[in-house]
């Protein structure tokens, strides 16, 4: 049986179509090492202490740190002994309410553990389900908020500034 040239034509497109979708499915189905490890994540270190300060305070996206000077006092510190999560450390000096799961009070001084095995990373109080903050791959730790209206969603975001 022979085609004719707008019967292989059609059998060609038809052809390519399949293959690049049977590509596009085989790497979406691939596995991206840097967002899901086994264990810990990729930010464990040694015996020290990540300092971290307030990088930004996002009010529904819009950056509202640069305006209110008290958030200057937040800081944020996390140790960590033989590679795995020890202590971790948060201050609110000067801020007018707390970002903390209810019943905390900063500042907190705490064991902390790594929960989930894929980034984002819940940072936990050891031992409890309680979320504290979150790490992405990068080691930027982040918490979200509401304060007053349901519609206003805040974000502390949180930049490593020593080791």
């Amino acid at each position: 049986m022979k085609l004719t040239i707008k019967e292989d034509i059609d059998m060609n497109i038809k052809f390519i179509v399949m293959t690049a979708a049977a590509v596009l499915l085989v790497a979406s189905c691939s596995k991206n090492q840097n967002e899901e490890e086994s264990g810990y994540p990729a930010v464990e270190l040694d015996t020290k202490t990540v300092t971290y300060t307030l990088d930004k305070v996002t009010q529904n996206g819009v950056d509202v740190k640069p305006y209110l000077p008290f958030f200057d006092g937040v800081r944020l510190s996390l140790s960590y002994v033989d590679g795995k999560p020890s202590i971790l450390q948060f201050s609110e000096d000067g801020v007018p309410f707390s970002v903390l799961p209810a019943g905390m009070k900063a500042p907190l001084d705490i064991e902390w553990e790594i929960y989930s095995a894929s980034s984002p990373y819940e940072i936990r109080i050891k031992g409890t389900e309680t979320t504290v903050f979150w790490m992405d791959k990068d080691r930027n730790v982040s918490i979200s908020f509401k304060l007053g209206a349901a519609a206003n969603e805040y974000m502390y975001n949180f930049k490593a500034t020593g080791e």
